[in-house]
């Protein structure tokens, strides 16, 4: 264990942040620790971040991954990084600071879905304003930019759940983003390991994240088919023109996601086999 420990960096998030661009692997699964089933896990780890803050800083272990491209890729600690970015950026919007104080948001990104990517995008860089609402996640609902199919990422999801535990356990801290951003003795850390300073293999990478929850047959799909677009429609196929069908959806008493799907990929087939009998 000293071994590993010698050869890791401590850092804050804040610092691996300005280091790399922090992008969660399309094998990981999704955001586990925001799902309503994991409350009390969730809870007890808010409450450890937020004893770091108040009483002795708090070292959450180490965190592993690959840098490619200039990316961190972490294998370990997708949960703690994903909950460590909520708490910045909420601490952010509450401390009404300036776009450029938090500009470093922006490198934490998902790619296991184009709408969680996509939401931290948007989160990072449009922000919001909590003035008015009774809870982060209402705020974020309401905001222009929020698009309705991210309703159903699961991801997306578990981020508002996160976003308004924390609002509810450090409503009462004063200068939260000044505390989590401090230099000297910083509340929390963790030691980021590179795992190709051990000679890893990508085969052992997919091995040890086994756990990774697989994409359905239609996100693989559209995984695929995405590529044949620029950025700007890559991300109008999982936002915009989802929305189209979730809403017809949304109208009925009892949602099937699956329907959802069927009628989306139903329209996506149909539409090119009719841009196909053009060139025939």
């Amino acid at each position: 264990m000293n071994r590993v420990k010698n050869q890791s960096e401590q850092l804050t998030f804040n610092q691996l942040l300005s280091k790399y661009v922090v992008e969660i692997p399309i094998i990981q699964r999704d955001y586990a620790q925001g799902r309503k089933t994991k409350s009390a896990l969730r809870k007890s780890f808010l409450f450890a971040l937020k004893n770091g803050i108040v009483g002795d800083p708090i070292e959450l272990d180490f965190i592993y991954g690959d840098v490619t491209d200039k990316a961190f890729q972490p294998l370990d600690g997708q949960q703690r990084l994903t909950t460590l970015f909520l708490l910045y950026w909420y601490a952010a919007m509450r401390g009404n600071k300036d776009p450029d104080e938090y500009q470093f948001l922006k490198n934490f990104t998902y790619k296991t879905r184009i709408s969680s990517r996509d939401f931290c995008r948007d989160l990072a860089s449009i922000g919001v304003s909590f003035s008015g609402y009774r809870s982060p996640s209402e705020a974020i609902r309401d905001s222009e930019w929020y698009s309705l199919s991210w309703d159903r990422d699961p991801t997306v999801t578990g981020m508002l759940n996160t976003l308004d535990d924390i609002r509810s356990i450090f409503l009462d801290l004063e200068n939260l983003w000044e505390q989590l951003i401090r230099d000297n003795n910083p509340p929390i850390t963790f030691h980021c390991v590179v795992l190709d300073d051990f000679g890893l293999s990508d085969d052992l990478y997919i091995k040890m994240n086994a756990r990774g929850k697989p994409l359905t047959e239609f996100e693989n799909f559209k995984a695929n088919f995405s590529i044949l677009f620029d950025e700007e429609n890559k991300s109008k196929l999982d936002n915009e023109w989802l929305d189209i069908f979730w809403k017809f959806e949304k109208e009925k008493e009892k949602i099937n996601i699956n329907e959802v799907d069927k009628k989306y990929l139903n329209f996506l087939i149909n539409a090119t086999l009719n841009f196909y009998a053009e060139t025939i």
